[in-house]
């Protein structure tokens, strides 16, 4: 009897587990975006926990533009996040030809993502905030840890040469990319301006006199 009950626990466990597993894989991630209209909501309150800008809002900002063709516009809220999934969906706003417009804020990598909109527009009250990029101690550390053997790293020093070069990169990469979309050279020096701890916020002025809104 004790074994009967054993084997029944034992399928019915791995059923249940295998029921949960189903419906994970049914039930879709939490998205970052909603459509209304003619405008594509990103607003990273519509999740919770991290609501950082990743690699799967990319994927999921190309689903978007492919299944609904009326979007003509970009609507942002967001603080922020990755730069290189921040690159490729200002890439893909831009193959796209949509305009771009801030509801709340749009802070650090959202900037490289709103900049790539045709017409750029902030609501009353809307704000944009810029700053220099940063690494802390401790995220250094740990990236060297987990990074060591798979580049070849012999010790912290090739650690610096690498960031040195990366980051130089990076900054290139994101002022061709304002350069690009328009936005004055002048403005965009000043986006990578060392302010410490603290973000930017252009006045609507001072966007619109760099380009950063065209209106």
């Amino acid at each position: 009897m004790g074994l009967g009950v054993a084997l029944a626990c034992g399928f019915f466990c791995t059923t249940a587990q295998m029921y949960e597993d189903a419906v994970a894989r049914a039930t879709p991630e939490p998205s970052r975006f909603r459509v209304d209209g003619t405008a594509l909501i990103y607003d990273e309150n519509l999740v919770q926990g991290d609501t950082e800008i990743e690699w799967a809002d990319v994927e999921d900002l190309r689903e978007n533009l492919k299944t609904h063709k009326q979007i003509t516009a970009v609507h942002l809220t967001s603080g922020g996040g990755y730069y290189y999934p921040a690159l490729e969906m200002a890439r893909i706003i831009s193959d796209y030809e949509l305009d771009t417009h801030v509801v709340d804020y749009c802070e650090s990598s959202c900037t490289i993502v709103m900049a790539a909109g045709v017409n750029r527009t902030m609501e009353r009250g809307g704000k944009v905030g810029f700053h220099q990029y940063y690494w802390g101690a401790d995220g250094i550390e740990g990236y060297y840890e987990d990074n060591q053997e798979s580049k070849d790293w012999e010790s912290p020093f090739d650690l610096a040469e690498w960031l040195y070069d990366d980051t130089q990169q990076e900054v290139y990469e994101r002022l061709t990319h304002f350069l690009s979309h328009g936005i004055k050279a002048e403005f965009a020096i000043e986006t990578i301006r060392n302010r410490g701890d603290d973000l930017w916020y252009p006045t609507r002025e001072e966007l619109r006199a760099g380009n950063m809104l065209t209106e």
